[in-house]
């Protein structure tokens, strides 16, 4: 007895619009790659998913990882590492005296303030500390602006490398600081509260004019600054204890 043979189902649809479906699905599914890869913002998760990807697509090749930027190193590695210099990631004070909290804590100073300097500066003579007929006008102006105000003055004294040898003076700090002070003892006569004022004498270390020569390139170094500091005096001022 012949067995009958089994018939093939009709399709249930074209085979041309089979196969469009497919090609279509395949499109969609690579602008999603696509899309999902333009936002991705970090680099491991990036390779992760590349890998992946390879993975899905049966890729055995002997790359490791996805190809990046390479970054050449010079072949004089080991000079640049000799020439190199140490930085050390933490200021640690270097006296001898380890102090309350152990030698090698961070070294901060507490007293980031700004300062603005106001007006013009009080030029000296050389080896002068005394003040000049022509600073009554500068002196009226300064005590014009700093009156009534709580804030902090620095009075910075400098000079030029003049030798003081034959004067009252024994080095060039001491020079620079009586000039300042011979400026903070004007100001308070004419006011000006002397808690306010802080008296700085940096001797011929900050000069304006480095090679100076002539005496009016030395004058520029002979000189006192007022500088307002951004700092209230009650900030570091206590009442006096009472008796």
């Amino acid at each position: 007895m012949a067995i009958a043979k089994k018939q093939r189902p009709a399709p249930s649809c074209p085979l041309w619009l089979a196969t469009y479906g497919d090609l279509v699905t395949n499109m969609l599914v690579f602008f999603v790659l696509l899309v999902s890869m333009s936002e991705i913002k970090k680099d491991d998760r990036f390779v992760e998913f590349m890998q992946a990807l390879r993975e899905a697509f049966g890729y055995v090749g002997g790359m490791e990882t996805v190809p990046y930027e390479q970054v050449f190193q010079p072949k004089n590695v080991d000079l640049m590492q000799l020439l190199m210099v140490p930085v050390r990631p933490f200021d640690w004070s270097e006296a001898p005296d380890p102090g309350v909290r152990g030698k090698h804590h961070n070294v901060t100073n507490i007293r980031r303030e700004e300062k603005f300097e106001i007006g013009g500066k009080f030029r000296f003579p050389e080896l002068v500390a005394t003040l000049q007929p022509e600073h009554d006008a500068l002196i009226a102006e300064y005590v014009e602006k700093l009156r009534g105000h709580r804030t902090q003055i620095e009075l910075r004294g400098h000079c030029s490398r003049v030798p003081v040898a034959g004067t009252d003076f024994p080095d060039h700090f001491a020079l620079s600081v009586a000039r300042a002070r011979a400026v903070a003892d004007v100001l308070i006569q004419h006011g000006v509260e002397a808690e306010r004022i802080v008296v700085v004498g940096v001797g011929a270390n900050e000069p304006i004019a480095v090679e100076a020569y002539s005496p009016a390139e030395r004058q520029e170094n002979d000189r006192v600054e007022v500088l307002q500091v951004n700092r209230r005096v009650e900030d570091f001022t206590s009442p006096s204890p009472s008796p």
